[in-house]
């Protein structure tokens, strides 16, 4: 009877009236045992909360003695001065936000707020968003910049200046109109120039012309090091005429390669970090002038140009870099300027926008490590050659698909890229040989449309095919992003190799897209700033004192 009373278990079955009775038999017993424990649950759930009382009691009376004998706070004010200090951000300068260093440490205590106040090295950063003048926040902010330049003492200062967004007025619900941006820009750039003789770390994003700017001599900043000068709008004077150039000290330069200007005396020999950005559209950089220049930059350590597109006769001499190790160019192009360059320490390389081979130049970048590169702008053979010269000691390889440009001789492949199958299989290993690249680390591809799954699974496989008894396969992360449907699951196939720490990446996005090459060599500030124009996320009482 039992069995079949089972069977009826989850079904609309009515059971008769000794079928009740059975079942009634059945779970008296668990019934039972059911309420002892839903009892005894209860009495545990009792003496917990008891417990937890009685902690909570002890937990109060205990904590603030515990407080009183931390070890932070028989620290000497010099070594949680240098605490402080360690917690300053290493990628960006200070906001004048509460959450922000050095607000938030002055935040915790009386104590910290003292240290924080007599510690000049936390107030030497500060990143600046000025709003319009005619904000509500523009005063305070003001006035809070003074107070926070001020702390700073006589240490070297690191600053950034931009202007915010634009917001509708509160009085009007109009936009700000006219020049609003420079007149703010000019008005918080005065409040620096006081300050000029401690600037170290410069980097302004400026809009307008910048005449306190451009009176000032060498002299006026013998402490700087790095500058980075931008300008929002295209009608901005030419290097000529900013003898900050010319300052010193000065050690990394980043500015646009459309103020390049061969005549204006830069002490190149003294620079190690060297960025010339902007738009290609405007880039007055060619191949040969970047060879003058660069002939003098002999501590040169990393250096990120943009080309102008111009056919150049090869006449200059070579020029050899002997400390550079990150080189970073866009151009269409170039091939002067790679015909004539040795770079025997480079060990980071990024191409945009390539129509001509590379190969020579990357035979001899013997320690080259990472390499980024596009597909190719014209042909095929050019990109294949450029693979299969890859240094044997590359680790990490990033390949940017686009489109390639027209060639008169193929219309019939006119709108496809050169990445596919018969491309991966140059780095794909084969029985008797390692591939290019034999201790690549990263494989990274974007926006690829003609590179098959099966492909891709095979050279996977392969690279995680030990070679020898004693040497493991080197491949450590592969992530593809496909501008197509999937064809089959990759990580299901590649289940086996799971124990292996391999970690495959892989996106399917059905509409192409090809990439935008955004030339990063503007300026990295931080654009983020806790409400630009208001006082949220500001602390301007903490910033006073």
């Amino acid at each position: 009877m039992a069995s079949t009373l089972v069977q009826r278990l989850g079904t609309n079955y009515s059971p008769s009236d000794s079928e009740i009775l059975q079942v009634k038999n059945l779970i008296a017993e668990p019934l039972r045992q059911l309420r002892a424990l839903e009892a005894e649950i209860r009495q545990l759930q009792t003496t917990i909360a008891k417990l937890t009382a009685k902690r909570e009691m002890l937990d109060a009376y205990v904590h603030p003695y515990q407080a009183l004998i931390s070890p932070v706070r028989r620290m000497p004010g010099e070594i949680l001065a240098e605490v402080f200090l360690a917690c300053l951000p290493t990628d960006r300068n200070c906001f004048m936000a509460s959450s922000d260093v050095p607000i938030l440490l002055g935040r915790i205590c009386r104590s910290w707020r003292a240290i924080s106040l007599a510690t000049p090295g936390l107030w030497a950063s500060l990143h600046i968003v000025a709003p319009p003048l005619k904000h509500k926040s523009a005063a305070p902010r003001l006035q809070a910049v003074d107070t926070w330049l001020a702390r700073s003492g006589q240490m070297p200062l690191s600053l950034s200046l931009q202007v915010g967004k634009e917001e509708p007025s509160a009085e009007h619900g109009s936009t700000y109109r006219g020049d609003w941006r420079a007149e703010s820009y000019q008005t918080f750039l005065k409040r620096l120039i006081p300050f000029a003789k401690r600037w170290e770390h410069i980097r302004f994003l400026a809009h307008g012309a910048m005449l306190s700017i451009e009176n000032m001599s060498p002299e006026d900043l013998p402490m700087m090091k790095s500058l980075s000068l931008f300008f929002a709008d295209d009608n901005h004077p030419t290097w000529r005429n900013y003898r900050i150039l010319h300052s010193p000290r000065l050690s990394s330069l980043t500015t646009s390669a459309r103020q390049y200007d061969p005549t204006v005396p830069i002490p190149w020999h003294q620079l190690t970090d060297l960025t010339l950005g902007g738009r290609s559209l405007f880039s007055a950089l060619t191949g040969e002038s970047a060879l003058q220049f660069l002939s003098q930059c002999r501590q040169l350590r990393s250096c990120k140009l943009l080309i102008a597109e111009r056919d150049e006769a090869q006449v200059h001499p070579s020029v050899e870099l002997p400390r550079l190790t990150t080189l970073e160019v866009e151009g269409v192009n170039w091939s002067l300027l790679l015909d004539r360059l040795s770079t025997p320490q480079l060990t980071q390389l990024v191409v945009r926008d390539c129509k001509v081979s590379m190969a020579t130049f990357l035979r001899s970048c013997v320690h080259l490590e990472s390499l980024t590169m596009d597909s190719g702008k014209r042909k095929k053979s050019t990109f294949l050659d450029n693979l299969r010269a890859i240094p044997p000691m590359l680790r990490h390889l990033t390949i940017h698909d686009c489109v390639h440009d027209p060639d008169p001789d193929d219309l019939e492949n006119w709108g496809l890229s050169w990445l596919d199958d018969e491309v991966l299989a140059i780095l794909t290993p084969a029985p008797n040989s390692s591939g290019a690249a034999p201790l690549l680390e990263t494989f990274t591809v974007t926006h690829c449309s003609r590179i098959s799954d099966s492909a891709l699974e095979h050279f996977i496989r392969q690279r995680m095919i030990q070679p020898g008894a004693c040497v493991k396969p080197t491949l450590r992360r592969v992530c593809v992003q496909f501008d197509r449907h999937m064809q089959t699951d990759i990580q299901l196939a590649l289940e086996d190799l799971s124990n292996t720490g391999l970690q495959v990446e892989t996106e399917y996005t059905p509409s192409p897209s090809f990439p935008q090459w955004q030339w990063r060599g503007k300026a990295s500030m931080a654009l983020r700033d806790y409400d630009e124009h208001g006082f949220e996320g500001y602390d301007f009482v903490t910033i006073h004192g």
